[in-house]
């Protein structure tokens, strides 16, 4: 049997390069194209897992059950505090005008009885019979230094007429307080239902099969809970 010839060798593609002649090969160095390629090619990539994102992990970290159930529990926790701050406002509300109230009848009766003083002792400067307590004590010196009408006697109408300026004055600040508190009240029982609708928001993700949409609900009812806490503690606190 014939031998057969062992093949030539290029021995060309064993010599250095000359000068000026890349060292490398074209082949060498392959892209990542080409070697994602090559493993698409030969079965490879199949098996390597797809890294997720980071919109992914947070999508993730939502619709845990660990994480809707602490939303549940801080948000229904929210909803109970806002709704007795609310009870508590409204409270103090009323209680601050009905105090407005009672300080206004005083302020009413005062005005009365002031006009009535003020009436009677305008027949006492005419003809000098009677007069109250006031009218004599700064009416008749007024009189007496050339005073043509009782209007013009400043000491007179000041004492009869300073009481009721007084009781309405002390009235004013607490129709103030009862308006302030009203608007914190009606403030806080608007938050109530913004807690109320987050909650039942986590409440529908429960159920749900999607976890990728379960986690936009959840982000959403988290959002409104947060505005809601923002708002919330620009509202004084009332502990009884």
């Amino acid at each position: 049997m014939a031998k057969q010839k062992p093949k030539a060798v290029n021995e060309s593609s064993y010599l250095p390069p000359r000068p000026g002649q890349p060292w490398y090969s074209a082949d060498f160095g392959a892209s990542a194209e080409s070697s994602e390629a090559s493993d698409k090619h030969d079965g490879l990539g199949a098996f390597l897992p797809k890294q997720p994102s980071m919109r992914e992990k947070i999508f993730d970290a939502l619709s845990g059950e660990l994480a809707v159930v602490l939303l549940i529990g801080l948000v229904s926790t929210t909803t109970a505090w806002t709704a007795i701050q609310a009870s508590f406002h409204g409270g103090t509300a009323d209680g601050s005008y009905g105090e407005y109230q009672t300080s206004m009848a005083e302020a009413n009766n005062l005005w009365i009885t002031a006009e009535v003083k003020y009436r009677a002792d305008l027949l006492t400067w005419d003809t000098g019979a009677g007069g109250s307590y006031e009218y004599a004590l700064y009416a008749k010196p007024c009189r007496e230094s050339g005073e043509s009408q009782l209007p013009d006697c400043a000491p007179y109408m000041e004492a009869v007429y300073n009481p009721y300026g007084e009781a309405f004055d002390a009235a004013q600040p607490l129709l103030e307080t009862s308006e302030i508190e009203a608007g914190h009240s009606n403030r806080l029982q608007m938050l109530t239902g913004i807690f109320a609708v987050s909650l039942f928001l986590l409440g529908v993700t429960s159920p749900m099969k999607k976890r990728k949409n379960a986690a936009y609900l959840i982000a959403f009812a988290a959002t409104l809970w947060a505005t809601g806490v923002a708002i919330l503690a620009s509202v004084p606190i009332i502990i009884l």
